[in-house]
């Protein structure tokens, strides 16, 4: 992953993102994506869906880095 968004990346309600790069990553919901809006995962930070959408992701600098999706970990108890 670099500074350029990702193409669209659809998340189902309880995938998890987590940022396994050592640089700070952004997701966006937005079409366009933007930074304004976008959240800021720290490296190792983790993030889960509450609902399905479409999100896409960045680095928050220069560099690179790497996002991981775990689709459907969320727990209902």
């Amino acid at each position: 992953m670099s500074q350029d968004w990702t193409p669209p990346i659809d998340l189902q309600s309880g995938d998890t993102l987590q940022n396994r790069g050592l640089n700070k990553i952004l997701i966006s919901r937005s079409d366009p994506a933007s930074e304004l809006d976008a959240l800021s995962l720290a490296p190792g930070e983790t993030w889960t869906a509450r609902a399905a959408m479409t999100v896409r992701a960045s680095t928050a600098r220069p560099s690179i880095s790497r996002v991981v999706l775990a689709r459907g970990l969320a727990l209902s108890l």
